[in-house]
């Protein structure tokens, strides 16, 4: 199998992976959504009238029974193994919950929102963790490389904010997702209304994250996939112009689209070759989602001398 045979093969497994780390994360929020509706209905079934949920309703103070709904969720959400970013996140939401009963409802989604990113960011660290294992055994076979250039790949310093990004995101979120709660507390929460909140929508035409805020966590949904594939894109190739660095017969690269390329990727494929120390980097010159990649030109063999130092 030459070069490119492989770079595909991998390319294709990669997307792979990306579809089974999608089913985890579509699972994630459906669970994410059982727990809401969950409580939401148990609220509405227990404080609504004949009119629905109302303002002045959910604006009185927390009693014996909402104290104890919040005690539950603590207690099933086992908030101790969370990482520290959503641990302060859920104490910031345990102050609101004692304000009243409208506060308490959304401290209790906003709950869920917080466990639902704390296991989409497992998820990601998973995934680019294991990306960056396989790839770099790749480059430790294909190039000859030795422990120390390995572990300098191993321990490369990406600069990539993600886990800050995405909870920036996930605060955004949350946010929404409230205002989007008390929009429809001042409408008169109905049962239509209700289950207008709740509704999930799978076509982009249906959905209303104005409305649904299913659909809004929905968005988080997206992001957590698109994580998935663009950081660990990046720090593929990343590792890869590192390591081409390390052997002087390598001069120049290739950019080698993924199936069904988008035109900006087949436009800078068709600009191959490129050199190797200024090459564009695949979901960071080119898209996000991107599951492009480089691969090596060799101009002819050397020893084992390297090009550079392992630092």
């Amino acid at each position: 199998m030459d070069s490119e045979a492989r770079a595909q093969a991998r390319i294709n497994n990669l997307i792979n992976q990306d579809k089974q780390t999608d089913s985890t994360i579509d699972n994630q929020f459906e669970v994410t959504m059982d727990f809401i509706r969950y409580h939401l209905m148990a609220f509405y079934q227990r404080y609504a009238d004949d009119n629905g949920l109302s303002v002045s309703q959910t604006s009185q103070q927390v009693n014996q029974w909402d104290i104890q709904q919040w005690r539950d969720v603590l207690k099933r959400m086992n908030i101790t193994s969370w990482e520290q970013e959503a641990q302060d996140r859920a104490k910031v939401l345990s102050a609101q919950a004692g304000i009243n009963k409208t506060n308490l409802i959304n401290a209790i989604i906003g709950l869920g929102l917080l466990n639902l990113t704390n296991q989409q960011i497992t998820t990601i660290g998973s995934r680019l963790n294991s990306d960056n294992d396989e790839a770099i055994e790749d480059l430790r076979q294909e190039l000859n490389l030795t422990s120390a250039q390995v572990a300098i790949l191993r321990n490369l310093d990406d600069g990539d904010d993600w886990q800050d990004n995405f909870w920036l995101a996930s605060d955004g979120i949350r946010n929404n997702v409230e205002i989007t709660f008390n929009n429809s507390l001042r409408a008169g929460l109905t049962q239509i209304a209700l289950g207008t909140l709740l509704a999930v929508h799978f076509s982009n035409k249906e959905k209303r994250p104005n409305k649904s805020i299913a659909d809004r966590i929905g968005q988080l949904v997206n992001s957590a996939k698109g994580y998935v594939r663009t950081y660990s894109s990046i720090q593929i190739n990343r590792r890869k112009t590192k390591a081409y660095k390390y052997k002087p017969e390598i001069k120049q690269v290739k950019w080698i689209t993924e199936p069904g390329c988008c035109k900006l990727c087949a436009s800078i494929q068709r600009s191959n070759p490129y050199d190797k120390i200024s090459a564009p980097i695949p979901g960071l010159d080119s898209h996000p989602y991107c599951r492009c990649t480089i691969i090596p030109i060799r101009t002819h063999s050397y020893d084992d001398t390297d090009e550079e130092d392992d630092d």
